[in-house]
Order: C-alpha cells, then sequence, then structure tokens
C-alpha cells in the first residue's frame, strides 16, 4: 500500500489552468481504466458542498471550475494525494471495485484532514479510481474551504510523521482483521462440507480466529479446494479496445431484445431458443478478451486433470471438457443475463444509455476473467490436495468424484 500527497499552493504558476487539465485526466482521460459513475462519461466523486459522505460528481465542467475558483479566487491550498494498492492487495482485501474505494475514502479522510490540520466541517475533496493490471490507485484533491493561511509550511520530519500516521490509518482499514473473516466457518454450506468431506479438515479439528498465518494459508487452500467462494484470483489488464467493447456491448444487446419481457432474468428460467443465444454470446464475448480466453482454457484443462484422477481414458476426458465448458457457459449467460438488467433498469436515461452500456459491458468482462480464475484456482487446489494426500487410491477417487461434483454451481459465487 502507498499513499503519497504534496502541496499545490494558489501562487503556483498556471495553477487554475493545472487543475482543469489534471481533475479532466483523473476523471476520464487517464490511460488506466477510469472506473466511471454509472450513465456517466466520468467517474469523478467526492464530498462538495456541505456534503459529508461522498457522492458521485454530476456536473464536471462545474466542479473544475468550482476547485479553480477555490484556488485562485479564494487562495486555498490545493492538496494532491495518491493512494495505490498492488494487485494482490486488490484481490485479497476485496478492492476490485469502485464502491470499496469510495466507502474507504469516505471513511478516513477524517484522519487526512487531521494531519493536515484541517477542521472537519472545513474539509472538500474530490477522487477518482483507477484500475491496472499491477496496481489501482485512488487519485485524490482535498483542501480547506475556509482556509485562512494561504501558504503550506511544515518541516519535513514532521511531514513525513504525518505521512505515517495517515498510511497506518489506511492500512489499518484496508487489512482490517486480514484473513480473520474469511476463514470464520458459521454458516451451515461449509459446516455439512467439513462432514461430508472430512479428509480435507481432520488436521483441524476446531476453525478458530487465533490461527497463525501458515495455518490459515494451508486452510485457505483447503477452502478453496471445496467451492471457488475461497479462491485466488488473478488480476487482468482491465483496459478493453473501443472495439472489444463495442463488440461485447453488441451481444448483450442483442440479448436484451430476445429475452422474455417477464419473470426472473436467469438461465434456467429461459426458453431453449433464448438458451441457444446465450450461449452463442457467452463465447464470443470470452473470445473478444486474451484474459477470458486463457482463463477459459485453464479451467477445462484443470477439469480434464481432475478427471483423470478417476478416469484416464478418452471418452471420460472428453466428457469432462464438455461438461466443463457447458459450466463455463452458463455462468456467462447468467452474468450476460445481469447485464441486461442493469442496462434495463437505465434505459429510462437516452441521454446517457450508450455510455452506460459500454461500462456495463467492461464490467462485464472483468467479471468473467476472475470468476473464471477463481474456478481454475480452486480445481488446482483440489488437484494438489488429492496428489499430496495419503487417502488410499479408491478413496482418493470416490473424494476426486465428491469434489468435482461441488465445482458444478460455482458460477453461483460473486464476491
Amino acid at each position: 500500500m502507498v499513499y503519497n500527497q504534496l502541496y499545490l499552493p494558489p501562487s503556483k504558476a498556471g495553477l487554475g489552468k493545472y487543475l482543469g487539465n489534471y481533475i479532466s485526466y483523473i476523471a476520464k482521460n487517464s490511460k488506466s481504466k477510469v472506473i466511471k459513475n454509472r450513465g456517466m462519461n466520468h467517474g469523478l466523486f467526492g464530498c462538495i458542498d456541505d456534503k459529508h459522505l461522498p457522492v458521485n460528481i454530476q456536473d464536471l465542467n462545474k466542479t473544475i471550475k468550482y476547485v479553480a475558483d477555490k484556488s485562485q479566487k479564494d487562495r486555498c491550498i490545493m492538496y494532491h494525494g495518491f493512494l495505490s494498492l498492488s494487485a494482490e492487495e486488490v484481490l485479497s482485501q476485496g478492492y476490485k471495485y469502485r464502491s470499496k474505494w469510495k466507502e474507504l475514502l469516505g471513511s478516513k479522510m477524517n484522519d487526512v484532514a487531521k494531519a493536515n490540520n484541517i477542521k472537519r466541517e472545513n474539509l472538500e475533496w474530490i477522487a477518482a479510481f483507477h484500475m491496472k493490471k499491477d496496481q489501482s490507485h485512488c487519485h485524490l484533491i482535498f483542501w480547506d474551504k475556509n482556509q485562512e493561511i494561504k501558504e503550506p509550511f511544515m518541516p519535513k520530519k514532521i511531514f513525513d510523521k504525518k505521512m505515517e500516521w495517515v498510511r497506518g490509518q489506511f492500512a489499518k482499514e484496508i487489512f482490517h482483521d486480514e484473513f480473520k473473516e474469511l476463514y470464520n466457518i458459521k454458516d451451515e454450506a461449509l459446516k455439512d462440507f467439513k462432514s461430508e468431506l472430512h479428509p480435507f479438515f481432520d488436521d483441524f479439528k476446531t476453525i478458530v480466529t487465533d490461527m497463525d498465518d501458515k495455518e490459515l494459508k494451508r486452510l485457505k487452500s483447503k477452502l478453496s479446494a471445496i467451492t471457488p467462494d475461497y479462491s485466488d484470483e488473478v488480476m487482468i489488464d482491465p483496459l478493453l479496445s473501443h472495439e472489444q467493447t463495442r463488440t461485447v456491448t453488441k451481444e448483450v444487446m442483442r440479448i436484451k431484445d430476445i429475452v422474455p419481457t417477464k419473470g426472473s432474468l436467469k438461465y434456467e428460467y429461459m426458453p431453449e431458443d433464448v438458451k441457444d443465444e446465450l450461449k452463442k454470446a457467452a463465447a464470443n464475448i470470452i473470445l473478444t478478451s486474451k484474459a477470458c480466453q486463457s482463463n477459459f482454457t485453464k479451467y477445462i484443462d484443470a477439469a480434464e486433470e481432475l478427471r483423470k484422477i478417476y478416469a484416464d481414458n478418452p471418452e471420460s476426458i472428453k466428457e469432462a471438457r464438455d461438461y466443463a465448458e457447458e459450466v463455463i457457459l452458463k455462468s456467462v449467460s447468467n452474468k450476460i443475463l445481469k447485464a441486461v438488467k442493469q442496462i434495463l433498469v437505465f434505459e429510462h436515461n437516452v441521454e446517457e444509455s450508450e455510455n452506460y452500456q459500454m461500462q456495463v459491458s467492461e464490467d462485464l468482462v472483468m467479471s468473467i476473467a476472475l470468476m473464471l480464475s477463481r474456478g481454475t484456482n480452486s480445481n488446482r487446489d483440489k488437484i494438489d490436495r488429492l496428489k499430496n494426500s495419503e487417502l488410499s487410491k479408491q478413496a482418493r477417487i470416490e473424494l476426486a468424484k465428491k469434489l468435482e461434483n461441488s465445482s458444478l454451481n460455482w458460477e453461483q459465487y460473486e464476491r
């Protein structure tokens, strides 16, 4: 995790123009993937106009003018902050989604203000979330709207100490009880797994929250082998070309036009002809992204390897691959229907509907790639566990069959 900040004093030459260009850059023009506000062409959010909880900024140009006026007319010092998490931290701590970053800043900006001698009631700020394959981050601009001191000064030692404190406050929130909640096994489904698949848990007589990191890592691997809900994900490059996004959007809109107008938008409830079209759309969408294609292949290969543990013959292997592909296409079909539902809800806003359709399509591809990587990792954990098990050959075969069956509904898991 990284947090840095610098001052933008009102005396800085050309600051007004710089702020305009910079806010536009973080809000919509960055080379990183800017996660935009629903139905809008920018992703700016924050707390201004006496708001104390973060909201999506509605008028980007009006906000740019407001910030420039605070800097140039009211002579407020602008502070530029940068909060970044590595891909591993993004995935392990659940910061793939903009809402999580928005919530984080909403809870911690008072600490940022405190470190910079800004009263809570005088704090205003704006931010935007950018996603990248290697790290994701938020750009942040904040200021004291009733500021009296017009030039910033803080001795370097004091500044460094304050920044260390701010980083600590963010870290406490981001890594709060790391691992503990994930392994708090209370729900009935996992209790059933524990009894049915006891070979995974023989050396965990009781599951407690004070395990050390090594024990937690072992437990996580065992849980991952039972359900992809506990599997790791592999971060992907979230940027799609305009043509890729248009292709995905075209498929989603095609399905929107043929689904029933009444009833639940779930694959299992669709007419057979719509199911066929959904699976065609799912296959076409997977082909638009190298990350989706790669994870698709890895999942099917892992399903084949799992089947070989108890039936290493061509006919059975083909059956395993075909079935794994069917599971994926059904799962992606449900994600397409979820995207259709999102678009239908927002369709009344004609002016911004195209932007929203493209946003939903980009999110859909990201969701598919992460889901496939999670399913693949779960299968890999199954295979590793079975190969390294001290069970008898027959017991290993029976367990392999149970584990294969337990993976058939993995598309239901969403984090």
